[in-house]
């Protein structure tokens, strides 16, 4: 279960390479903070997904833009949460 409150709405923007834009204000919030990576977010478990997950669905190719890699994974989640 996740919950998430926002006062400003976290939309992407997938033609912008930053994905998430917070507004100025927030950008100190999580700064010191490091955001786990999900258990499930392997090779292993991506290979468990049904069959119609492939690599060219809108998602994975949106989770490889966004979180491929340990430095995407903490500024798009950081971004995403402010």
């Amino acid at each position: 279960f996740f919950l998430n409150v926002a006062f400003f709405a976290t939309h992407a923007k997938d033609s912008d390479v930053r994905q998430y834009m917070p507004q100025e204000s927030s950008m100190e919030w999580y700064k010191d903070d490091t955001i786990p990576i999900p258990p499930t977010a392997t090779q292993e478990a991506w290979e468990k997904m049904p069959y119609f997950f492939t690599d060219t669905n809108e998602g994975r190719t949106r989770w490889g833009v966004r979180y491929s890699n340990y430095t995407l994974h903490q500024t798009m989640m950081k971004n995403y949460y402010r």
